[in-house]
């Protein structure tokens, strides 16, 4: 089950606040990552039987697949012997990098560089931090990284979010508001770029589904070609597809060891 599998990779130890403790990842990763590796690794299989002629057998799992996501945060135990606490929602080893609160909520900006975090300063008018002893490195700012949120917070909540992030954005720090999923699904960027598809389905009508991730040329068209099935619909065409005749097709189906229309 997918929160098992969760919990025994680790990455439900580095997921969390402090006073909430390990927290699951708020869809099943685990199901789908597997999934994901196991098409990679089909790929690949593919790949090596036309250089070899040979086929492989492919093999993945939950556990394997969420410990393939550690990057860093695994890394950094197998290496160092360092075991990461939950990480909240700061970058663990870059500072300021995480989340910060505007004057009508969250938002998340990532000023991963040195040019950047002067930047950052400097439009907060708060430029005296850039030299200040507490915060003149990266490795500094981490040691005094909740006293800085602070401090840079105090200037975050006198303007909105959106304002902020284009803002940041303007001077190349990259920043974020932090949707709920109707904004999500409702922002211009989402939409111009085609996540959102509409199709047409027997019995729902006009119903919406989020598109695929991944653009090609083969694709330009959109990426859904149908609408969820009914139960039942494609059991046939499976079948047939499979090799079946259609008499054992028509007995499967008076036996009811199918489902669909006969």
């Amino acid at each position: 089950m997918d929160q098992i599998a969760q919990g025994m990779s680790g990455l439900m130890s580095i997921t969390g606040q402090p006073e909430t403790g390990p927290t699951r990842v708020g869809i099943p990763i685990g199901d789908v990552v597997a999934g994901m590796w196991c098409a990679l690794g089909i790929q690949a299989a593919l790949f090596e039987r036309t250089r070899t002629n040979l086929g492989q057998r492919v093999e993945t799992s939950l556990l394997a697949g969420l410990i393939g996501l550690l990057t860093v945060q695994g890394q950094r135990q197998l290496s160092l012997g360092q075991v990461p606490g939950v990480a909240g929602n700061d970058h663990p080893v870059i500072c300021p990098y995480g989340l910060f609160e505007a004057k009508d909520g969250p938002f998340n900006l990532a000023a991963a560089t040195e040019d950047m975090w002067a930047k950052l300063c400097q439009l907060l008018e708060l430029q005296e931090l850039i030299s200040d002893p507490r915060y003149s490195s990266n490795a500094a700012r981490m040691q005094n990284r909740e006293q800085l949120k602070r401090e840079l917070n105090t200037r975050f909540v006198e303007r909105n979010k959106m304002d902020w992030t284009l803002a940041l954005v303007k001077l190349g720090i990259p920043a974020g508001p932090i949707y709920t999923l109707d904004q999500v699904f409702a922002d211009p960027h989402v939409r111009a770029t085609g996540m959102v598809e509409r199709i047409e389905h027997p019995t729902l009508g006009l119903i919406e589904l989020a598109s695929s991730p991944i653009r090609m040329n083969a694709l330009r068209a959109g990426v859904v070609r149908s609408a969820p099935p009914l139960l039942g619909q494609d059991t046939r065409e499976v079948l047939e597809k499979l090799g079946l005749g259609d008499s054992l097709i028509e007995d499967l189906f008076v036996r009811k060891i199918v489902y669909g229309e006969s």
